[in-house]
């Protein structure tokens, strides 16, 4: 899904490697309003940020997050 976030434990990271969202860089409502208003807007940028993010959902399943994990342990111990 497209989405909207704060640079936040690595939220923006995803963001901006997907690009499937807007991020803000406060909570700032204005900035909220209008990051939403313009996805809102914007049928073609809403369908790109989809797009985007089912293209890259592989990335983040749980699966590879646990191998990765795994992985890091194996190499600091």
């Amino acid at each position: 899904l497209p989405v909207i976030v704060t640079n936040v434990g690595g939220c923006a990271e995803v963001v901006h490697q997907c690009a499937n969202g807007f991020v803000v860089d406060d909570l700032n409502v204005n900035d909220y309003a209008n990051a939403l208003s313009k996805m809102l807007a914007d049928n073609k940028l809403r369908a790109s940020f989809s797009r985007n993010a089912l293209s890259f959902s592989h990335v983040y399943e749980i699966e590879q997050s646990v191998d990765k994990h795994l992985r890091l342990y194996d190499e600091i111990s």
